[in-house]
């Protein structure tokens, strides 16, 4: 149909019948043809990688690696859905003045709650200052931690863009992946379907890595200086000289690594032994062992210099002590 215009109005229009389409002479600009950057190499080489990851801390930091390679100058993180399925918390992160690990969100919370809650992505273009979320629970709201317990989420200082896209695997959430980027407008809505397929492949690959190896048992290590390490019942948070480390599974996790180090003179544990262990009460499907051992870890290398854990083979790893630990338990819950 052909329509012409003398003026602002239509004055009449021809039907015509297509008899055939040819190529015309001419080329295309030096580039080639025009077309939208979408990353498909980059998601496929991604998937590749994916693939052939050994375990939950390679998966995380491919991941990481992909999301600021391909988005450069944007930081990135990501959320983990807990055993109660009512609160998302951040197991790994790259670009952030502070890593975050640890820190929480409940489903429905924020953006991130919401993205999660509503398992569709959330695309902020422009952050004004009053839309930062330094916590992930405000200490002032109704039912809050109290502020000592409370880890801030990873955060640009001057973050004006953001992209949270649902990790979903088996049609289930499995965690969230959070971009952040200083600069305005910098993830538009192609960028929200390719972290998108990044996200679900995160989460599909999390899904599979579920198999574990025995254990073994080793030797004790020490220095001068007696920590206490307080650990309380109610929540399972553990408090190193009355600072505050972490709580939930991971808390109970290394209370329990610490009185085998303590009681039995163990520094050697496997993934195995820890997921069977009655005590710690892991869900029987999908407990996120792999992932609560990597958010534990860093959140020693962040707190303290004299407990760590290292993985020396896989579904096994080390529980190193430097200094000498007086173990306080504590029915009820932390210090107020």
């Amino acid at each position: 149909m052909r329509g012409w215009r003398t003026s602002s109005a239509l004055k009449g229009t021809d039907v015509c019948r297509v008899v055939s389409c040819r190529l015309m002479p001419g080329h295309w600009p030096e580039h080639g043809p025009p077309r939208r950057d979408v990353r498909i190499r980059q998601v496929e080489e991604f998937s590749m990688q994916l693939a052939s990851v050994a375990d939950m801390d390679e998966l995380l930091a491919t991941a990481l690696r992909t999301c600021q390679d391909m988005f450069a100058g944007a930081a990135v993180f990501v959320m983990l859905l807990d055993e109660t399925g009512e609160r998302l918390y951040t197991v790994a992160s790259a670009g952030f003045p502070a890593s975050g690990a640890g820190s929480e969100v409940r489903l429905g919370e924020g953006l991130i709650g919401v993205a999660a809650a509503r398992r569709q992505p959330v695309r902020v273009t422009h952050m004004g200052r009053e839309l930062s979320y330094a916590h992930a629970v405000h200490p002032n709201a109704p039912g809050a931690a109290p502020v000592e317990r409370v880890i801030g989420l990873p955060m640009l200082e001057r973050a004006q863009s953001q992209l949270v896209a649902p990790m979903l695997a088996h049609r289930k959430l499995v965690g969230v992946l959070c971009l952040q980027s200083e600069t305005p407008g910098a993830f538009q809505s192609d960028d929200e379907c390719v972290v998108s397929i990044l996200a679900n492949n995160i989460a599909m690959a999390m899904a599979a890595m579920q198999r574990t190896e025995p254990a073994a048992a080793g030797s004790p290590q020490a220095r001068a200086g007696t920590v206490e390490i307080k650990h309380y019942a109610e929540d399972d948070s553990v408090f190193l000289d009355n600072e505050y480390l972490i709580k939930g599974v991971a808390g109970g996790i290394l209370w329990r690594l610490l009185r085998a180090h303590e009681e039995q003179g163990r520094s050697e544990f496997s993934n195995k032994e820890i997921r069977l262990d009655p005590s710690l009460e892991l869900p029987d499907i999908k407990d996120n062992l792999e992932a609560r051992l990597i958010l534990l870890r860093r959140r020693l290398e962040e707190r303290c210099d004299y407990i760590s854990i290292e993985r020396v083979a896989r579904g096994r790893f080390r529980l190193r002590v430097e200094r000498p630990l007086s173990l306080v338990h504590v029915e009820g819950g932390g210090p107020l």
